[in-house]
Formats: C-alpha cells, structure tokens, sequence
C-alpha cells in the first residue's frame, strides 16, 4: 500500500475507531493527526505506534480493513475452538476431504 500525505487512515485505540490524516510520510515512519489526536509516528512497514511500553496503537488502511480483520480473528476464533473441543469426530469422508482441499493437504 503506497502512504502519501493527505491520506485518511483508520486509527484504533483501546478499540475504538477513529479517522486520521496522514501528515508526513518517511522512508522508515509516517506521521497522522486528527480530531483530538495529536501528531502521533507510526512505523511504515507495520502500522503500528513507534512507542517503549504496552501495546503498539495501530494504523489500518480504513475502517473497513479494521472491521473485516475482527470478523476473520472471530472466525478464526471459534473454528480452532471448535476443532479443539469436538475434534473431527463428527466430521463424515466428504467434509475432510473438503477441509482438506482448503487446507492445501494432498489426501491422495
């Protein structure tokens, strides 16, 4: 994803979303401010808050980014627990194979 300045970026804190502009843009860090958030530096590479301490504040390309990587995290959530707790015990011939086929695993 290229960055230039001006562009508007999804800023999640605490989660709670908020809409930011991007202010200067580095080789290794860019900048973004908006309503009530002061000039904050962020890495390029991974979006998130350049800080010490406690989880990094990170960046998404909009808030639609955000909201579609908490459905997969919920997905991916209740499908491990799902294997975990009931296992493939239920599971008939055609449904492993077809876990199989998305899984990339030769069953052959």
């Amino acid at each position: 994803m290229s960055i230039k300045v001006g562009d508007t970026l999804a800023l999640v804190v605490n989660r709670q979303i908020c809409e930011v502009q991007v202010s200067k843009v580095g080789r290794k860090y860019l900048y973004v401010e908006g309503v009530g958030v002061r000039e904050t530096k962020f890495y390029l590479e991974t979006m998130l808050k350049v800080c010490d301490y406690g989880s990094p504040t990170r960046l998404y390309p909009s808030i639609e980014a955000y909201e579609e990587e908490l459905v997969t995290e919920r997905l991916r959530s209740k499908i491990t627990f799902n294997i975990r707790d009931t296992g493939l015990r239920y599971t008939d011939h055609t449904q492993l194979k077809a876990i199989a086929d998305i899984l990339g695993v030769d069953y052959e």
